[in-house]
């Protein structure tokens, strides 16, 4: 079943373009949480910043 809109513009729910995106969103809390853990671990146990991977990352983006 496909729901769409009165709107002539929007996507149906169904439609790849929606569906990649709502993937895309998730990865990307995925991937901000596990760079949030990360953090919260390196600075318990006093990683220095310029080590930490995932900062660098974080920092770039």
């Amino acid at each position: 079943m496909v729901v769409r809109s009165n709107d002539a513009g929007s996507q149906s729910l169904n439609s790849p373009v929606f569906v990649a995106e709502r993937i895309y969103l998730v990865l990307l809390s995925i991937w901000k949480a596990l760079i949030q853990k990360n953090n919260e671990i390196a600075s318990e146990y006093q990683v220095d910043p310029e080590l930490n991977i995932f900062s660098k990352m974080l920092n770039k983006s």
